[in-house]
């Protein structure tokens, strides 16, 4: 399965916030890719808290998220190696 773009992101976390920002595409044929930001609340290590969304286009507007996410732990840990950053042949 190849990667698909609107699942690719960079995150940062300061203190008990992230943030996520992802690439959406658009549905029209000429039109660009959507930049976006979520930002959550680090509630505990298995639930965050996630408050809103916004895209780079709209600078002033914010989109109220309200929704909580619980993470269930896996006895198999999938690598979380970004395989974009370490591939040479991208540099």
């Amino acid at each position: 399965m190849s990667p698909v773009p609107q699942y690719w992101g960079v995150y940062i976390i300061t203190n008990d916030t992230i943030r996520i920002q992802r690439v959406s595409p658009n549905r029209g044929i000429f039109e660009k890719f959507k930049i976006y930001e979520e930002t959550a609340r680090i509630i505990n290590d298995t639930t965050i808290y996630l408050m809103y969304k916004k895209y780079s286009e709209e600078k002033t507007r914010q989109h109220q998220m309200n929704q909580i996410y619980r993470f269930m732990p896996l006895e198999n840990m999938p690598s979380s190696q970004n395989i974009l950053m370490e591939c040479k042949k991208c540099k």
